[in-house]
């Protein structure tokens, strides 16, 4: 889920652009670069995603990383929803994803941890 929500979401922002959001009467080259730039940003953090998931325990620092900047992406939506208000059902959900990432994986980190007498016995 952690790596295909931000694989759908950059590709829909590269290949779509924020017309999916806005008429393109309202849209500029500016606004719709910096858009498809996020997209591309957004789409090398679910390759580091992805690229984690088959050998987790050894890349479980990468995981935390790649998990922190999609909080950060969360902490921007907390703020735009503090200048401009609520958004939809979909994007709460989104939120509620993008900031909980974060902790599961520190918590799956600290469960693949080896253990100190896991550690001695090697």
């Amino acid at each position: 889920m952690l790596a295909l929500i931000p694989t759908i979401s950059s590709l829909l922002m590269l290949f779509v652009g924020v017309e999916r959001f806005l008429e393109p009467a309202q849209i500029d080259a500016a606004l719709d670069s910096t858009y498809r730039y996020l997209g591309g940003v957004y789409l090398g953090v679910a390759l580091v995603a992805w690229w984690c998931i088959p050998r987790i325990e050894e890349r479980s620092e990468a995981l935390v990383a790649v998990t922190g900047a999609i909080f950060l992406g969360g902490i921007g939506r907390l703020v735009s929803i503090a200048d401009f208000g609520a958004p939809s059902a979909a994007t709460w959900a989104f939120l509620v994803i993008e900031l909980g990432a974060l902790f599961l994986a520190l918590a799956l980190r600290r469960s693949l941890a080896p253990t100190p007498h896991a550690r001695s016995a090697s």
